[in-house]
């Protein structure tokens, strides 16, 4: 009976093939191969289906005899402890044949190379190459053997847009049979416009106009050029030993954290997604007291997201000293000979007053990475971080309590301000 209660169909007859039904004869060794094997234990077929699955394909830097198996035996014989331990090497191969970005080292392992890498995208019926590599030259796509799409499958038409070391963009439009130099390495892209015949048969119903698409790429590069000046860095564009400098920096910033007793480690079991806030590392260049530029990373959590910001029932005033405070001290200074000094107070905001709220951070993945937690991990807040609306006044507050059990007073008009 089936589960509806319901009688199942009667199984049809086999079909016995008549005197006019000729029967497929299949060579002997072929057929064997396809035979039911059901006398076979398991070493057997373990060892039949470890057999399948590491076929070499290539020339391998091999041993005579067979290679051992994870489920063979143990022996104590030198030759096939050797082959158990070791790994699947390659040698004789011609590293002109292997993909872009991929190479040989000298003990026969491929490695990925640490260089960015030139790709290809297809994007609304548009064919764009990347430029990840500094060139002088306009690119050339019937110099170029690894284009996914027939050239003569594209509009005479290249539309190259170029960005320059100076952060001068430009969009350059011509034919695409144009050879032009410049003078300045340049990095960007290149973007062909598939012709409508070749769309129709892929079955690309997007299609944007290959000066559209070019159009978006400029002001998207605008838009990382306005970060960068302002102090922001790409990790894209940086060099492997930049971003070294970067990684190094990003230690920096959480080692700072836990220094500081900023956090404590919990999980997405015992966080509330509504006070959870999520987090971004900000990369930006700075300068050594000798001049000499430093790599700087500051991890900021999203502030405009806290439930109580939203609800209005966040304080985040925050005072600073008045005009005439600061007049006051100067000409006072001047008429007792005082010497003034100023400092600055490092990560001063993680050592602002305790939370008084429950509040959790949702780390990037690449901190993530960088502390081995695991994926659904959330900080707790203990202390303030950086990017979190009422911390300029949690520290302004641990700021005044340290300075009165030091003796000091505030003045009556100024909080920011100590009466002599």
């Amino acid at each position: 009976m089936e589960p509806g209660q319901e009688p199942s169909a009667a199984p049809s007859p086999t079909a016995t093939p008549g005197p006019s039904q000729p029967q497929l004869q299949l060579d002997p060794a072929i057929s064997a191969l396809y035979e039911r094997v059901d006398t076979e234990d398991f070493a057997t077929r373990r060892a039949r289906i470890d057999k399948q699955e590491t076929q070499s394909y290539g020339p391998v830097r091999g041993l005579d005899r067979p290679a051992a198996t994870p489920y063979a035996a143990p022996s104590t014989s030198a030759a096939e402890t050797e082959t158990f331990s070791q790994s699947f090497f390659v040698q004789e191969v011609d590293t002109t044949v292997l993909p872009s970005g991929w190479t040989m080292d000298s003990d026969g392992f491929f490695q990925l190379q640490d260089s960015p890498m030139d790709f290809w995208e297809i994007k609304a019926g548009c064919l764009i190459r990347h430029h990840l590599r500094p060139r002088r030259q306009l690119f050339q796509i019937n110099q170029n053997l690894d284009v996914p799409i027939d050239p003569a499958l594209l509009d005479p038409v290249r539309i190259t847009v170029i960005k320059t070391p100076s952060g001068l963009i430009e969009t350059v439009n011509d034919s695409g049979m144009e050879a032009r130099s410049y003078a300045t390495p340049w990095v960007g892209c290149s973007i062909f416009q598939i012709s409508g015949r070749a769309r129709r048969e892929l079955c690309m119903y997007s299609n944007l106009p290959a000066k559209k698409v070019a159009k978006e790429v400029k002001i998207k590069a605008d838009r990382q050029k306005k970060k960068v000046d302002k102090g922001g860095v790409s990790e894209r564009y940086l060099t492997l030993e930049e971003k070294l400098q970067f990684q190094e920096a990003k230690q920096k910033e959480l080692r700072s954290f836990f220094e500081n007793q900023v956090w404590e480690f919990d999980s997405t079991q015992n966080a509330d997604p509504a006070r959870a806030m999520t987090a971004r590392m900000l990369l930006k260049w700075s300068k050594n007291d000798d001049g000499t530029p430093r790599a700087k990373a500051r991890l900021i959590v999203r502030g405009y997201t806290d439930v109580d910001a939203l609800q209005g029932a966040l304080e985040t005033a925050s005072p600073t000293t008045t005009n005439l405070s600061r007049s006051y001290l100067l000409s006072l200074s001047t008429i007792l000979g005082w010497k003034l000094w100023t400092s600055d107070i490092a990560t001063a905001f993680l050592q602002g007053l305790p939370q008084e709220r429950k509040l959790w951070v949702k780390l990037p993945a690449e901190c993530v990475q960088l502390l081995g937690a695991a994926e659904d991990c959330r900080m707790l807040l203990v202390k303030p971080v950086y990017g979190q609306l009422d911390a300029p006044r949690r520290w302004y507050l641990e700021a005044v309590r340290r300075l009165k059990s030091l003796g000091l007073r505030q003045h009556l008009l100024d909080p920011c301000t100590a009466p002599s």
